[in-house]
């Protein structure tokens, strides 16, 4: 069904001031898959399919504030906008609540705010997730779309955003209340 937009503000956390401007850095992320595939090796039985197509919504982590986490829903996800010293940046995604991994994919470059991942996992152990790329995403993208169009936001109105494999991204708003659908691709 996607997500509501119900609601134009957006809640800010701790300054990651190389990937945002003073006070503009998001409480949380979203983060959607596609085209991620199962393994069919032995040891990815009996755990679920990839989660593609699902949003999740990560959290700042405090006093990280570069660092966005999610764990839930049989699912634990781990952003990281900026490149540090110890840390990668990237996207990991793992099965819970025995870790399979399903998606991987960072950069020790120094390249800060990728948006875009490609997975970068094989079909070892204990990975049960291959091909497929992710998009980050913070709602305030979502609101500035529906602005450029004239669109309220309302409680009647979802979202869903796939990513495709060049790295641009697909928005699609539906109004069920008015049976109006719209897409929108953005050019990465």
């Amino acid at each position: 069904m996607g997500q509501r937009q119900d609601k134009t503000e957006i809640k800010y956390g701790d300054d990651c001031i190389t990937c945002w401007e003073a006070g503009l850095t998001p409480k949380s992320v979203y983060v959607r898959l596609a085209n991620v595939e199962k393994c069919s090796d032995a040891w990815c039985d009996g755990f679920p399919s990839p989660p593609n197509n699902h949003a999740f919504c990560l959290e700042q982590v405090p006093s990280f504030p570069c660092f966005y986490h999610y764990s839930g829903h049989g699912w634990e996800l781990t952003y990281r906008a900026r490149h540090t010293f110890f840390y990668p940046c990237g996207l990991w995604i793992s099965s819970l609540p025995i870790s399979r991994n399903y998606f991987h994919s960072e950069t020790d470059i120094g390249t800060d705010c990728s948006a875009f991942f490609l997975n970068q996992n094989t079909c070892i152990f204990p990975n049960c997730g291959i091909n497929g790329q992710a998009i980050v995403t913070d709602k305030l993208e979502s609101i500035e779309l529906l602005c450029a169009l004239n669109i309220e936001t309302s409680n009647d109105l979802f979202m869903e955003m796939s990513p495709l494999d060049d790295g641009s991204r697909v928005y699609k708003y539906c109004n069920l209340k008015v049976g109006t659908n719209v897409k929108i691709k953005l050019e990465p």
